[in-house]
């Protein structure tokens, strides 16, 4: 598995993490071939893998995607790479593992809960946590 560990260095790899996805819709096919993101890599490994392998990293993967949500608020095209990225895998695929957190984030979050709106559905998240989240997120049951 990639490893992320440098939280010193978040914001540089957020930086590389919205440039990867800038190179990918480029034009050119040099940079589309050159693009790499290896918080991106990591973060695909962990909230793509098996939901019991995503908790010793709980912490981190937490830490991360809270942190893109914060960065891409105020950029929609940096939002939408968040929201039917990282976030929308967080949600969909450890929803179990972090429904909690999840809502008390979009509780007390108010660019979190703007991005948890921008999701297109809550169907998979568990049960208890969706009725929450329609809550918090002003929609019908």
């Amino acid at each position: 598995m990639p490893e992320f560990t440098d939280f010193n260095n978040l914001d540089e790899a957020m930086d590389d993490y919205f440039s990867y996805f800038r190179m990918l819709a480029s034009s050119s096919r040099a940079e589309r071939i050159a693009a790499h993101s290896e918080l991106n890599d990591w973060l695909q490994e962990c909230l793509l893998s098996p939901p019991w392998k995503v908790r010793p990293d709980a912490d981190a993967i937490w830490r991360v995607v809270v942190a893109l949500v914060a960065r891409a608020a105020e950029n929609p095209e940096e939002l939408a790479i968040v929201i039917a990225g990282p976030l929308e895998d967080l949600v969909y695929q450890h929803g179990v593992v972090f429904g909690e957190r999840i809502v008390e984030q979009t509780r007390t979050d108010r660019r979190f809960r703007m991005a948890m709106s921008g999701m297109v559905s809550l169907d998979t998240v568990p049960d208890v946590y969706r009725s929450q989240l329609r809550v918090l997120l002003d929609r019908p049951g």
